[in-house]
């Protein structure tokens, strides 16, 4: 599989995962409400500052998942 297919199949995953920071909702249970989507900025806020602190996530996207995301 290409690397930027397996990138979009975890993107897409990733939007159905619960996230302890959304309440243990996913990005789509949250985003409707305004509610859930100040704490899904919240959350991507965070990627972002994981990715520009730390050089070794840096051109690596989807490393980040792991940390802030909880199996179902």
């Amino acid at each position: 599989m290409r690397q930027i297919e397996m990138l979009a199949r975890q993107a897409e995953q990733w939007l159905d995962t619960p996230l302890i920071d959304l309440d243990d909702q996913t990005q789509r249970e949250a985003s409707p409400s305004a509610e859930g989507r100040a704490k899904l900025e919240d959350a991507l806020k965070i990627i972002e500052y994981l990715e520009e602190e730390n050089p070794a996530l840096q051109g690596t996207p989807g490393v980040w998942l792991i940390p802030i995301s909880r199996s179902t």
